[in-house]
């Protein structure tokens, strides 16, 4: 035991293994014990001595520790010690309570857990609902294109990214013509479709190429960057060619829809370009077409706020051409 706890330590150890585990008859008995176990008498003078313990009487101390022992015992039931039924039902009555506070604990736990993990669950569907009502601001619920906001928010950064790769932009401005007439004759079912269709006709101009928004009601905007070589008058060829055959009908009754436009040349669009400004001259340029006898398309230059846009066409009056094969 030396060699693994040291001597002291030993010593003391020792000492506590001599010393009796529950009161005592009396204090004389443990001393007797005691002296027994380091083999030296148990003289009645305080001259005694033991090995390793101060010189003096133990009895003294062994009653002041049987004292003590028997006041902490008194605690717990008169009379009573470690296998007596008080000291046991104390016991009981201890663990008992132990494992009610350690059950109330986990369930504590368990509660938290699951209320952190609905707040996580709840946040989470919120968030995802913050970012679809994001989207969704930006879109037009009918025709699935861009509202006016995010149709101006986002061609702002196509001609960002038109100017950065010195490519020239368009921005077109269309009307349908006649359009409550169309709600009068076929009912509101059918106005909903034709925006639709001119909707998706405006997108495959737009495919790879720009963005389509819906500005209100039954008017539409387009941005799109040109490849090189390309000019107004091939875009406006374009946009008249897709809008040309847009048609609706309840049964044999059907009718060619017709659409106004105004294509407004931005060129490579300037560092202080503003999309509302293109966007005011493209509907210009649109009642310009509609002045004109409607279904066409009307084009020219966007007036610029500093310079005048690269490769735009020369002409200080609009120029006004019939989407092929259309009615006016």
């Amino acid at each position: 035991m030396t060699e693994a706890v040291g001597e002291r330590l030993a010593e003391a150890l020792e000492l506590a293994a001599a010393l009796p585990h529950r009161a005592a008859t009396a204090p004389k008995v443990a001393a007797q014990r005691l002296a027994a176990h380091f083999a030296v008498p148990l003289a009645p003078d305080p001259t005694a001595m033991i090995p390793g313990v101060p010189s003096q009487d133990l009895r003294p101390v062994l009653a002041a520790a049987h004292e003590r022992y028997a006041e902490l015992l008194a605690l717990l039931g008169e009379h009573a010690d470690e296998s007596g039924v008080a000291f046991k039902d104390f016991l009981q009555q201890l663990g008992t309570e132990i494992t009610r506070c350690v059950e109330q604990a986990i369930e504590a736990s368990a509660t938290a857990i699951t209320t952190l993990e609905t707040h996580k669950a709840g946040l989470e569907t919120e968030i995802g609902a913050l970012k679809q009502q994001a989207i969704h601001s930006d879109f037009d619920g009918l025709t699935k294109v861009l509202n006016r906001r995010g149709f101006v928010a986002r061609a702002a950064r196509l001609f960002k990214l038109a100017r950065e790769h010195r490519a020239p932009a368009v921005l077109g401005f269309a009307d349908l013509d006649n359009f409550k007439g169309v709600n009068d004759r076929f009912g509101h079912a059918a106005g909903d479709a034709a925006l639709v269709a001119v909707a998706e006709r405006l997108g495959g101009v737009a495919k790879g190429r720009g963005i389509v928004g819906r500005i209100g009601g039954d008017e539409f905007a387009f941005a799109l960057v040109c490849p090189s070589g390309v000019d107004v008058a091939a875009e406006s060829a374009r946009v008249s060619a897709a809008l040309a055959d847009v048609s609706l009908g309840r049964g044999r009754e059907t009718q060619t829809l017709t659409t106004s436009v105004g294509l407004a040349w931005v060129g490579v669009p300037a560092p202080d370009q503003s999309v509302e400004a293109a966007l005011a001259d493209a509907d210009r340029l649109m009642y310009s077409a509609k002045r004109a006898g409607k279904a066409r398309c009307a084009t020219g230059d966007v007036r610029p706020p500093s310079a005048a846009p690269a490769a735009a066409p020369d002409s200080s009056t609009p120029s006004i051409n019939p989407p092929k094969d259309a009615a006016a």
